[in-house]
Protein backbone atom coordinates (compact mmCIF):
# COMPACT_ATOMS: atom_id res chain seq x y z
CA UNK A 1 0.00 0.00 0.00
CA UNK A 2 1.24 3.52 -1.18
CA UNK A 3 1.47 6.37 1.57
CA UNK A 4 -1.84 8.59 0.97
CA UNK A 5 1.10 11.61 0.60
CA UNK A 6 2.58 9.62 -2.40
CA UNK A 7 -0.65 9.08 -3.94
CA UNK A 8 -1.94 12.58 -3.37
CA UNK A 9 1.75 13.98 -4.87
CA UNK A 10 0.98 11.88 -8.04
CA UNK A 11 -2.25 12.96 -8.73
CA UNK A 12 -3.23 15.82 -11.36
CA UNK A 13 -2.71 18.87 -9.75
CA UNK A 14 -1.18 16.89 -6.40
CA UNK A 15 1.77 19.70 -6.59
CA UNK A 16 -0.50 22.67 -6.50
CA UNK A 17 -2.78 24.13 -3.74
CA UNK A 18 -6.30 23.12 -3.77
CA UNK A 19 -8.82 25.81 -3.57
CA UNK A 20 -12.51 24.66 -2.18
CA UNK A 21 -14.75 27.35 -1.40
CA UNK A 22 -16.13 27.38 1.81
CA UNK A 23 -17.07 29.20 4.85
CA UNK A 24 -14.01 30.43 6.47
CA UNK A 25 -12.43 29.03 9.55
CA UNK A 26 -9.64 30.00 10.87
CA UNK A 27 -7.66 26.86 13.18
CA UNK A 28 -9.61 23.47 14.38
CA UNK A 29 -7.61 20.32 15.57
CA UNK A 30 -6.65 17.60 13.65
CA UNK A 31 -4.66 14.29 14.58
CA UNK A 32 -3.38 15.92 17.76
CA UNK A 33 -2.57 19.90 16.51
CA UNK A 34 -3.94 22.93 15.58
CA UNK A 35 -3.90 23.18 11.50
CA UNK A 36 -6.48 24.86 9.47
CA UNK A 37 -8.88 22.85 8.68
CA UNK A 38 -8.88 22.77 5.11
CA UNK A 39 -6.32 20.51 4.60
CA UNK A 40 -7.49 16.95 5.14
CA UNK A 41 -11.02 18.72 3.53
CA UNK A 42 -8.90 19.47 0.33
CA UNK A 43 -7.10 16.43 0.49
CA UNK A 44 -10.38 14.50 0.21
CA UNK A 45 -11.57 16.88 -2.55
CA UNK A 46 -8.47 16.58 -4.81
CA UNK A 47 -8.63 12.79 -4.16
CA UNK A 48 -12.11 12.91 -5.56
CA UNK A 49 -11.23 14.91 -8.36
CA UNK A 50 -9.01 12.69 -9.10
CA UNK A 51 -11.39 9.62 -9.18
CA UNK A 52 -10.81 8.00 -6.10
CA UNK A 53 -13.92 7.05 -4.57
CA UNK A 54 -13.43 8.96 -1.04
CA UNK A 55 -15.29 8.89 2.33
CA UNK A 56 -13.50 11.72 4.97
CA UNK A 57 -14.72 10.73 8.50
CA UNK A 58 -15.53 13.46 11.07
CA UNK A 59 -13.60 12.13 13.85
CA UNK A 60 -13.93 15.25 16.37
CA UNK A 61 -17.08 13.78 17.80
CA UNK A 62 -19.51 15.96 19.16
CA UNK A 63 -18.21 18.96 16.90
CA UNK A 64 -19.19 18.84 13.19
CA UNK A 65 -16.16 20.75 11.80
CA UNK A 66 -16.40 18.96 7.92
CA UNK A 67 -19.89 19.75 7.12
CA UNK A 68 -19.81 22.81 7.88
CA UNK A 69 -16.53 23.38 6.24
CA UNK A 70 -18.15 21.50 3.15
CA UNK A 71 -21.30 23.95 3.73
CA UNK A 72 -23.73 20.55 4.04
CA UNK A 73 -26.62 20.08 6.58
CA UNK A 74 -26.44 16.41 6.88
CA UNK A 75 -29.88 14.75 8.58
CA UNK A 76 -27.94 12.16 10.29
CA UNK A 77 -24.47 11.61 12.56
CA UNK A 78 -22.48 8.87 13.39
CA UNK A 79 -24.95 8.82 16.60
CA UNK A 80 -27.16 7.42 14.67
CA UNK A 81 -25.08 4.59 13.61
CA UNK A 82 -23.93 3.91 16.95
CA UNK A 83 -26.79 4.74 19.27
CA UNK A 84 -29.65 3.41 17.15
CA UNK A 85 -28.38 1.13 14.47
CA UNK A 86 -28.91 3.25 11.22
CA UNK A 87 -27.37 1.80 8.33
CA UNK A 88 -23.73 3.39 7.28
CA UNK A 89 -24.88 4.07 3.71
CA UNK A 90 -28.19 6.17 5.19
CA UNK A 91 -26.08 8.25 7.32
CA UNK A 92 -23.45 9.51 4.83
CA UNK A 93 -23.67 12.83 3.16
CA UNK A 94 -22.13 14.15 0.01
CA UNK A 95 -19.62 16.82 0.09
CA UNK A 96 -18.41 19.11 -2.67
CA UNK A 97 -16.99 17.05 -5.71
CA UNK A 98 -18.91 13.87 -4.27
CA UNK A 99 -16.90 13.23 -1.58
CA UNK A 100 -18.64 11.04 1.02
CA UNK A 101 -18.59 13.06 4.17
CA UNK A 102 -19.73 10.69 8.04
CA UNK A 103 -20.77 13.85 10.00
CA UNK A 104 -19.39 13.89 13.53
CA UNK A 105 -22.84 15.87 14.88
CA UNK A 106 -22.52 18.84 16.51
CA UNK A 107 -22.94 19.27 20.25
CA UNK A 108 -23.58 15.47 20.79
CA UNK A 109 -22.00 15.07 24.34
CA UNK A 110 -22.85 11.36 24.05
CA UNK A 111 -20.21 10.88 21.26
CA UNK A 112 -17.22 12.93 22.59
CA UNK A 113 -16.21 9.73 24.55
CA UNK A 114 -16.96 6.29 23.05
CA UNK A 115 -17.34 3.33 25.18
CA UNK A 116 -15.70 -0.26 23.81
CA UNK A 117 -19.29 -1.76 22.14
CA UNK A 118 -19.33 1.74 19.80
CA UNK A 119 -15.77 1.72 18.61
CA UNK A 120 -16.27 -1.88 17.78
CA UNK A 121 -19.73 -1.15 15.97
CA UNK A 122 -17.61 1.37 14.22
CA UNK A 123 -15.56 -0.11 13.12
CA UNK A 124 -17.54 -3.15 12.04
CA UNK A 125 -20.13 -0.50 10.02
CA UNK A 126 -17.20 0.59 8.00
CA UNK A 127 -15.97 -2.90 6.90
CA UNK A 128 -18.93 -2.42 4.82
CA UNK A 129 -17.82 0.07 3.12
CA UNK A 130 -15.07 -1.40 1.76
CA UNK A 131 -15.94 -2.22 -1.78
CA UNK A 132 -17.47 1.46 -2.28
CA UNK A 133 -14.38 3.23 -0.82
CA UNK A 134 -10.73 3.74 -2.50
CA UNK A 135 -9.31 6.39 0.42
CA UNK A 136 -10.49 7.04 3.68
CA UNK A 137 -9.33 10.28 5.69
CA UNK A 138 -10.49 10.76 9.58
CA UNK A 139 -10.24 14.32 10.48
CA UNK A 140 -9.41 13.95 14.34
CA UNK A 141 -9.71 16.46 16.93
CA UNK A 142 -6.89 17.77 19.48
CA UNK A 143 -4.98 15.83 22.13
CA UNK A 144 -4.56 12.75 22.95
CA UNK A 145 -8.01 11.64 24.20
CA UNK A 146 -9.36 7.84 23.61
CA UNK A 147 -11.70 8.72 20.65
CA UNK A 148 -8.29 10.63 19.02
CA UNK A 149 -6.05 7.32 20.19
CA UNK A 150 -8.59 4.83 18.85
CA UNK A 151 -9.14 6.47 15.40
CA UNK A 152 -5.41 6.83 14.69
CA UNK A 153 -4.53 3.63 16.18
CA UNK A 154 -7.39 2.45 13.57
CA UNK A 155 -5.97 3.70 10.42
CA UNK A 156 -3.54 2.52 8.02
CA UNK A 157 -1.10 5.96 8.55
CA UNK A 158 -1.03 8.93 9.91
CA UNK A 159 -0.20 12.55 8.51
CA UNK A 160 0.07 14.71 11.07
CA UNK A 161 -0.24 18.15 10.25
CA UNK A 162 1.34 20.73 12.67
CA UNK A 163 1.68 25.20 12.46
CA UNK A 164 4.59 26.90 13.94
CA UNK A 165 2.58 28.07 16.97
CA UNK A 166 4.40 26.14 20.23
CA UNK A 167 1.36 24.53 21.18
CA UNK A 168 1.00 22.90 17.77
CA UNK A 169 4.77 21.71 18.07
CA UNK A 170 4.54 20.67 21.67
CA UNK A 171 1.17 18.06 20.72
CA UNK A 172 2.78 16.82 17.82
CA UNK A 173 6.15 15.71 20.13
CA UNK A 174 3.71 14.43 22.56
CA UNK A 175 1.50 12.25 19.73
Amino acid sequence: VEPVVEVLAELPGGDQPLKVPVRRRDHAHVHHSRRVLAQPANLAVLASRAGMRTLIIDADLGLANVEVLYGIKPQYHLGHVLEWSMPIQEVIATGPEGVKVLPAGSGVQSLTRLDDAQKLKLVTALEQLEDSVDLVLVDTGAGIGDNVVFFIGATQEALLVVNPEPTSLTDAYAM
